[in-house]
C-alpha cells in the first residue's frame, strides 16, 4: 500500500478510536437495547426485564418461570431451581434464578444474541465501596455496573441512580432503586456474589438467597451482527480488493522503465 494511502488510514483510524473512546450510549437492536460504544457492550433497556416478560408470558407467569426453569435444566450448579428463586410481581430474583433468566435470553435469542449474561464485578475485596474512581474509592472498572451507572448514567456515591444521573438514563426503561446482582460469586464465601446497589451507588457482596434485580449484557453491538449472507459478501469483498491491489502491485512491478 501506497505509503500515503497508509497514513490516511493510520489517521483515519486514530480519529476512530478517539471518537468511539468519548462515544455516548446509544439505543440499539430495535430499542431492545443500549450499546456502549466505550466498553463495547449492548444492555436490556428494559432494566427490569423480567417482570415485563413474566407479565406478558402467553400461559402467564407461572408458565413462564416454569419455562425459564427448564430451560437451565432444573438448577444452576448444585441448586435446584424452584419457583421461590424468582418473584415475578417486581422482578427480583435470587443470584441462582437471576442465572436461570439470563440462560432464557440466551435460548430464545432475546434481541439476536446467545451471549447475555449478568454483569462482572473484579472479585477482591478492593472492589468494596463506591466505585467511582475517587479518593479511597474503587476504580470505576472494578465492575461492569459501575462502568454502567457511573462511567455512562453519572451515578453519584450515597445518591440514587433515580434522582441523579444524566441524560443516557433516559435510554434506560424501569430501573429500580434498588440491588443489581454480579455473575461473580465471592470466591472467599461461595454463599455470596457482589452485587451493585443502584440506591446509593455502593458495591459489595451479599448472601445468593436474597432477592435483586437483574440487568443482562452482551459483548459488543447486538444489533450490528451482520446476516451469514451479509458476512460472505463482506469477506468476497475484501477477497476483491486484495487481488485488485494484487493485480495493481504486478503491474507497476512490470511496467517498463
Amino acid at each position: 500500500m501506497p505509503v500515503k494511502s497508509m497514513t490516511g488510514l493510520l489517521g483515519a483510524t486514530a480519529m476512530l478510536t478517539a471518537l468511539t473512546a468519548h462515544a455516548q450510549l446509544v439505543t440499539t437492536d430495535g430499542g431492545l437495547g443500549v450499546y456502549d460504544p466505550s466498553n463495547n457492550v449492548t444492555w436490556t433497556s428494559n432494566a427490569d426485564l423480567m417482570a415485563t416478560q413474566a407479565a406478558s408470558y402467553s400461559g402467564g407467569a407461572t408458565a413462564f418461570v416454569s419455562t425459564v426453569i427448564a430451560d437451565a435444566g432444573g438448577a444452576i450448579g448444585t441448586h435446584t431451581l424452584s419457583v421461590d428463586d424468582f418473584n415475578t410481581d417486581s422482578g427480583q430474583m435470587d443470584w441462582w434464578g437471576a442465572q436461570a433468566w439470563v440462560n432464557y435470553l440466551d435460548v430464545t435469542d432475546y434481541g439476536g444474541s446467545k451471549q447475555w449474561a449478568l454483569p462482572t464485578t473484579v472479585d477482591s475485596d478492593s472492589s468494596i465501596g463506591s466505585p467511582n474512581g475517587g479518593a479511597g474509592n474503587p476504580a470505576v472498572s472494578s465492575s461492569q455496573l459501575a462502568e454502567l451507572f457511573y462511567g455512562d448514567l453519572g451515578q453519584e456515591a450515597g445518591s440514587s441512580i433515580t434522582a441523579t444521573h444524566n441524560a443516557s438514563y433516559s435510554l434506560f426503561s424501569n430501573v429500580q432503586s434498588y440491588e443489581y446482582w454480579s455473575s461473580t460469586e465471592y470466591s472467599a464465601s461461595p454463599n455470596d456474589a457482589w452485587f451493585f446497589s443502584t440506591s446509593n451507588g455502593g458495591q459489595s457482596y451479599n448472601f445468593k438467597f436474597n432477592d435483586y434485580y437483574g440487568l443482562a449484557v452482551s459483548p459488543g453491538d447486538v444489533s450490528a451482527v451482520p446476516e451469514p449472507g451479509a458476512a460472505w459478501l463482506l469477506g468476497v469483498g475484501l477477497l476483491g480488493l486484495m487481488g485488485l491491489g494484487s493485480g495493481r502491485r504486478k503491474a507497476e512491478t512490470l511496467a517498463p522503465l
